[in-house]
């Protein structure tokens, strides 16, 4: 169980919807994604949900919470 189980992330925006549609198309082996300034994170989220190795940085969100966050690590 992770701090993210009990999350509700809120539905894709219009613009998102198409970055996700784009990134399924682009996966392949060794794709990468990074959301750079991806706020709430659905998108990322969204992404992982359909199999892209998606990451997300944002350096301020108003509604993100310590408690909330959890730091994902990947054994390169």
């Amino acid at each position: 169980m992770t701090l993210l189980d009990n999350v509700t992330l809120p539905e894709l925006r219009p613009n998102n919807r198409y970055l996700l549609q784009w990134m399924q198309r682009s996966n392949h082996p060794g794709f990468r994604a990074l959301d750079y300034g991806c706020g709430d994170g659905a998108l990322v989220f969204h992404a992982r949900e359909q199999g892209v190795d998606a990451y997300g940085a944002e350096t301020y969100y108003d509604g993100a919470r310590p408690e909330d966050l959890e730091l994902l690590q990947k054994d390169d």
